[in-house]
């Protein structure tokens, strides 16, 4: 826990920058709508069913990942009293450091 404080801690956005926070902040939702599009190269021009496609396997990856990064938090919690603050402070600090954004 004490590798991965993030550089500057008033900053929302240092917290992705860590091994955590990369973990936590993975997202199927487009960072700017003016593209690139991560998932769907030009969205306009392909037919429902392909949008269709892709969005369920998106979603079901997603899903597994969640999973897996809700086991991993899970495990940290668990794993004794000091990880468990550090986990917990890192958590409060990032969202502490994000409010409003």
């Amino acid at each position: 826990m004490d590798k991965i404080k993030p550089k500057d801690p008033s900053n929302g956005r240092s917290f992705e920058n860590t091994l955590l926070g990369a973990a936590l902040s993975v997202s199927c939702i487009v960072k700017n709508e003016a593209g690139p599009y991560e998932f769907f190269d030009k969205p306009s021009r392909k037919p429902k069913r392909e949008h269709d496609v892709m969005e369920a396997n998106i979603h079901h990856m997603t899903g597994q990942l969640n999973e897996q990064v809700f086991q991993l938090v899970y495990a940290l919690l668990k794993c004794d009293a000091n990880v468990k603050h550090k986990m917990l402070d890192w958590l409060g600090s990032c969202m502490e450091a994000n409010a409003g954004a």
